[in-house]
C-alpha cells in the first residue's frame, strides 16, 4: 500500500497518543482506547481489536460496544488463528484490504456483515500479538488515508499490547503439556514414522505460532538431509521431499554438530544460517530459524527446523527448550522405528530360515527317492541293453529323474544347502564365461558392457554356481528392457571383496516390490516366472559368504550387486599344471570289498544292486553298530555310508572304523549338504563324497579313485 502523507493535525494527535500509550497499565483499557482513537481519527464506525491469546484471536474491544468489567476475557468472541480474514492476517503478518468481501472466500458473514474490510496486524519483534480490523458497509469504503492511520495506530500500540499480554498468565498451551501429549500419542503411531512426525510438526507450528516446521533426516551416507515432513501453518498442509546437500552448507552442519539449538533470529545475517540466503531463505520468505539436531548415539541424524516467514522473530529461551525436547522425542521415534524394523527383519529371517530348512528336508527325501529310481533304471539298462523298446522307456525315466534332480538342487540352493565345489575362481575368467554364455541369447536391441579390474582378482568359489547367479541377473535385466538398452556388468574390488554389479536401464522396481524381490515364489513375471530365481541366487551368494543387494528406482533401472570375499592370487602356468596333474589311478585287478551302510531300505537295496552291477559284492549294514561288527570281523576295503543316520553319523562311524582298520577308505553319500560340509573330512585323500541322486558312472568313478590309492 502506498503511503499517504498525514496532515499536521493527524501527526500531532498520533504523537500525543504515543505518550498516552506509555501510561496504559491494563490490557482491556488499552484495547478500548485503540477503538476510540480509530473513531476519532478515521470516523469509521466498525472497528474491532483482536488480541492473540494462544491459537485464538480474542475480541477485546469493538466500536459500538461498552466494556463489561465483569466479563472474562476468555469468554469473548474469538477466531482460531488461520480462520477468516483476521485469522489469515495473524499468520501472514501482512495488512490486507478487501474492497468487496463477497469475492473473498475467507470473509465470515455474521449478523452485521460489511461490504469492505481492512485487517492490520499488530506485530512486535516478529510476532503477531493482535489484529486491528475495520469494516465498512460500502464497497471499497475504507480510503487509503484511513488505512494509513489504522496502520500507524497498530504500529504504535503493538509493543504496549505485547507487554500487557505477557503480564497475564500465558494462555497458550503449556510447552510441557504439548510434549506430554506428543509422547503419549507416539506409541499409538508405532510403525508409522510419517504419522508421528506429522503430529510433531503440526503441534509445534500451532504451539509456537510459527510459519513452518520441518523434520529432516540424513541419508545413510550422511551426505544430505531430506525433508520427511513439512507443515505450513498458513496453508494447513503437509508435504515432504526437499533435499539439502551437506557439502553446500558446511557452517550450518558444523553448528548442528556443536550446538543443542540454533537460535537464528535473523537467519539472513546469522553466520550459521546465512549460507541459505542465496536461495532457500529468500525463495521461501524465511527470516528466522530455530533448529535442534536429532541425535542417535551422539551422531546427528536429522534436525527439527522451525521457520518464521515475513519478519524477523526473536526466539525465547522457553521456545528453544521446547524445540530441543521435540528433537529428543524425534530420536525416540527413530529408535522405536529401528526396533520395529529389526523385529520385522528378524521375523522375516526366521521365516526364511524355516523355509530353507523345509526346502532342504524336502530335497533330502526327494533325493533318496531319486536315488532309488535312477539307480534301479541304470541297473536295468545294463541288464536290458539288447531290448530296444525297454531301453527307450528306461531312458525316458532316467531323463525325468535327472530333471527332478536339478529341481532339488535348486531347492537346496534356495536354502543355501547345495554342495559347492570350491576352487580359486578368476574374476576375469568368470567374466569371459558369462560373456560367452550370454552371446547367443541377447536380442539385437540389447548390449551388454563388461568391465573388469586392471589386475585380476580371485575368489574361493564354485565357478558354475557363480555363473548361474550372474546369468540370472543378466536375464532379469533383459526382461526389464522390452524396448532394448544396455546392461553393464562391472567387476571391481573394495575392502578385500569382489564387487560385481549388474545394472540395467529398464523399467525399475518400486519400493514395495524391491523389498520382496528375494522372497521365494514372489514374481512380477506372472505365469512366466517361478519366483525362485533371485532367492536361489541369494542362497548361492550366501554360501560364498557374500551378500546380494538390489537398488532400484521406478522408471530408472535397477542395480543388483554381488559382494564376496577375495582370496590370495593364484598364478597358473603350464609347468604348474604339469606338476599338479595327478597320476592316473590304477584300477584294481578285481572287485573290492565294500561295506554299504544305509538306513533307508529302498536306497540300501538299489545301491547294493548298483554295486553288484559294477562287479562288486557288497556287505550291507543298516546302522553303525552293525557296520562296526562287520569291519571288525571281515576284510573291508571301502566304507560306503550315508552321512545322516539315526544313531551315529557317517563321519563319526568312519573315525571309529579306522581305529579298527587304519587303511580303510570312505565314500560318503547324502541328500543333505550343510551337514556334509561341516562333518565330512573332505581334505582327507582317503575320503570322497557323492551327492544324491548319483549315477552309476559317478559311483563307479568315485570307487575307482579311492581304490586306486
Amino acid at each position: 500500500m502506498s503511503n499517504v502523507p498525514l496532515n499536521a493535525e493527524e501527526l500531532n494527535r498520533l504523537q500525543a497518543i504515543s505518550t498516552e500509550l506509555n501510561r496504559m497499565t491494563d490490557l482491556e483499557t488499552l484495547c478500548w482506547a485503540i477503538t476510540e482513537w480509530v473513531a476519532e481519527l478515521t470516523h469509521l464506525e466498525d472497528c474491532v481489536v483482536y488480541v492473540r491469546l494462544g491459537n485464538v484471536l480474542t475480541q477485546m474491544a469493538a466500536l459500538g460496544m461498552k466494556s463489561d468489567d465483569g466479563e472474562s476475557i476468555t469468554n469473548r468472541i474469538g477466531l482460531p488463528v488461520g480462520v477468516g480474514v483476521v485469522g489469515s492476517v495473524a499468520i501472514s503478518a501482512e495488512p490486507t484490504y478487501i474492497p468487496d468481501v463477497s469475492k473473498d472466500s475467507r470473509y465470515i458473514f455474521d449478523e452485521y456483515p460489511g461490504a469492505s474490510e481492512f485487517a492490520c496486524p499488530m506485530v512486535h519483534r516478529g510476532e503477531v500479538v493482535g489484529v486491528l480490523d475495520a469494516e465498512h458497509e460500502d464497497l471499497d469504503g475504507i480510503s487509503l488515508g484511513q488505512r494509513q492511520i489504522l496502520q500507524s495506530l497498530a504500529v504504535l500500540s503493538a509493543p504496549h499490547l505485547a507487554a500487557l499480554v505477557s503480564q497475564d498468565d500465558d494462555p497458550r498451551p503449556e510447552f510441557g503439556q504439548v510434549i506430554a501429549d506428543l509422547a503419549h500419542l507416539q506409541p499409538q503411531h508405532s510403525g508409522n514414522l510419517r504419522s508421528v512426525f506429522a503430529n510433531f510438526t503440526e503441534r509445534a507450528a500451532r504451539t509456537l505460532h510459527a510459519s513452518r516446521v520441518n523434520i529432516w533426516l540424513f541419508n545413510t551416507a550422511l551426505t544430505e538431509l531430506r525433508c520427511v515432513d513439512h507443515y505450513d501453518l498458513r496453508q494447513r498442509r503437509h508435504s515432504e521431499g526437499a533435499v539439502l546437500a551437506r557439502k553446500d552448507f558446511p557452517a550450518y552442519f558444523e553448528a548442528l554438530e556443536q550446538e543443542r539449538v540454533i537460535m537464528a533470529n535473523d537467519a539472513l545475517k546469522d553466520a550459521r544460517t546465512q549460507e541459505f540466503s542465496t536461495d532457500y531463505l529468500p525463495d521461501n520468505d524465511i527470516r528466522s530459524m530455530l533448529d535442534a539436531p536429532i541425535r542417535q548415539d551422539g551422531e546427528v541424524v536429522g534436525v527439527v527446523c522451525v521457520e518464521q516467514t515475513g519478519m524477523v522473530r526473536e526466539w525465547k529461551n522457553e521456545e528453544a527448550s521446547f524445540v530441543a525436547t521435540l528433537s529428543d522425542l524425534a530420536t525416540i521415534a527413530l529408535l522405536s522405528e529401528n526396533k520395529s524394523r529389526a523385529e520385522s527383519a528378524l521375523a522375516h529371517a526366521q521365516k526364511m530360515e524355516s523355509l530353507g530348512r523345509l526346502a532342504g528336508g524336502i530335497a533330502h527325501d526327494f533325493n533318496n527317492l531319486l536315488t532309488v529310481i535312477s539307480g534301479a533304471v541304470e541297473t536295468l539298462q545294463l541288464q536290458l541293453s539288447e531290448q530296444a523298446s525297454a531301453a527307450r522307456m528306461l531312458n525316458l525315466i532316467m531323463e525325468a529323474s535327472e530333471r527332478a534332480g536339478r529341481l532339488t538342487r535348486n531347492l537346496m540352493a534356495f536354502g543355501g544347502n547345495q554342495a559347492l565345489t570350491l576352487t580359486p575362481v578368476s574374476a576375469s575368467k568368470l567374466c569371459d564365461a558369462i560373456a560367452e554364455l550370454t552371446e547367443g541369447i541377447l536380442r539385437e536391441n540389447i548390449n551388454v558392457r563388461y568391465e573388469t579390474p586392471a589386475e585380476d582378482v580371485w575368489v574361493n568359489g564354485d565357478a558354475t554356481q557363480l555363473e548361474q547367479v550372474l546369468l540370472n541377473l543378466i536375464l532379469n535385466g533383459i526382461d526389464a528392457m522390452p524396448d532394448g538398452g544396455e546392461i553393464s556388468v562391472l567387476f571391481k574390488t573394495a575392502d578385500d571383496r569382489l564387487i560385481i554389479s549388474v545394472t540395467d536401464a529398464g523399467t525399475g522396481i518400486d519400493e514395495a516390490t524391491r523389498r520382496q524381490v528375494f522372497e521365494p515364489f514372489f514374481t512380477t513375471k506372472g505365469a512366466a516366472g517361478t519366483g525362485l530365481g533371485l532367492s536361489i541366487c541369494q542362497g548361492i551368494v550366501r554360501q560364498h559368504k557374500g551378500t546380494l543387494a538390489c537398488e532400484s528406482t521406478l522408471g530408472e533401472g535397477s542395480t543388483f550387486t554381488v559382494s564376496i570375499p577375495t582370496c590370495e592370487v593364484v598364478e597358473i602356468t603350464s609347468t604348474a599344471l604339469e606338476e599338479a596333474e595327478p597320476e592316473p589311478a590304477s584300477r584294481p585287478a578285481g572287485p573290492i570289498s565294500i561295506l554299504l551302510v544305509e538306513d533307508e531300505l529302498g536306497v540300501r537295496n538299489v545301491v547294493a544292486q548298483m554295486l553288484g552291477a559294477l562287479g562288486h559284492e557288497p556287505r550291507v549294514a543298516v546302522d553303525a553298530a552293525d557296520a562296526l561288527e562287520i569291519i571288525e570281523s571281515q576284510d573291508i576295503d571301502l566304507l560306503l555310508s550315508d552321512v545322516v543316520m539315526p544313531d551315529i553319523q557317517g563321519p563319526e562311524l568312519y573315525k571309529l572304523a579306522i581305529k579298527l582298520k587304519p587303511s580303510l577308505k570312505a565314500l560318503f553319500v547324502s541328500g543333505y549338504t550343510d551337514d556334509v560340509l561341516k562333518a565330512v573330512p573332505i581334505d582327507d585323500r582317503r575320503v570322497a563324497f557323492l551327492s544324491k541322486p548319483f549315477t552309476l558312472q559317478q559311483l563307479n568313478d568315485a570307487i575307482d579313485r579311492l581304490s586306486g590309492l
